[in-house]
Order: structure tokens, then sequence, then C-alpha cells
């Protein structure tokens, strides 16, 4: 689920997240922090297109190690942590809108 952050000292693996970003969270986690009222959710920005859900699945299925998406992520000029996990660098890759590029 994509949200967005709304009041400060929220983290993703070990990185403090700005006020006003959007990322993509695992429903539960992203549920915990709209209901503690740290983030809201946002739509889909392509409703013609693919959900969020399906294309973190679709690039979740086609790169099946960290290394490899964080290669192919960083071919496309997508930034990340050096730290980053799978998830997050997938995350990464569909907001810098590069998910056409990777699949």
């Amino acid at each position: 689920m994509k949200v967005k952050i709304i009041k400060g000292g929220v983290t993703d693996s070990n990185s403090l997240l700005d006020v006003g970003m959007e990322i993509v969270l695992d429903d539960k986690n992203a549920a915990s922090l709209i209901k503690d009222g740290y983030a809201e959710a946002v739509e889909n920005e392509t409703p013609d297109g693919p959900t969020i859900e399906e294309m973190t699945a679709a690039l979740d299925a086609k790169y099946a190690e960290a290394k490899d998406i964080k290669a192919a992520a960083e071919s496309v000029g997508v930034a990340f942590a050096t730290n980053a996990t799978k998830a997050a660098v997938i995350a990464a890759v569909i907001e810098a809108g590069k998910y056409a590029d990777l699949v």
C-alpha cells in the first residue's frame, strides 16, 4: 500500500523518512502508520495500469535476489540506500516511475 508520511519520526530500514514522502509498505505496516497518525493512504496514481501491489509482485517475482533488483535499479538511475532491502529498492523503483523499464 502506498502511503504519504504526514508526521516526523517514521523509519524504514534504519532510514528516517521525510514528511511528505510517499512510500510503498506492506498492508500491515501501512495500516499501523495510518492508525497512529503518521501517514495517510495514497491512491494508485495509475488507474489504467497495474496497481502498486501488482507492480511490487511483478518486480519481486522477476528479480529473485536483492542484488539483482539493486543492479537493475542502479542501471536506470534509481537511488536507494546501500543497505536497502529488496522491498525498499522495489518501492524506490516504483516511486521513481521506472517500473516499466525493469519489467
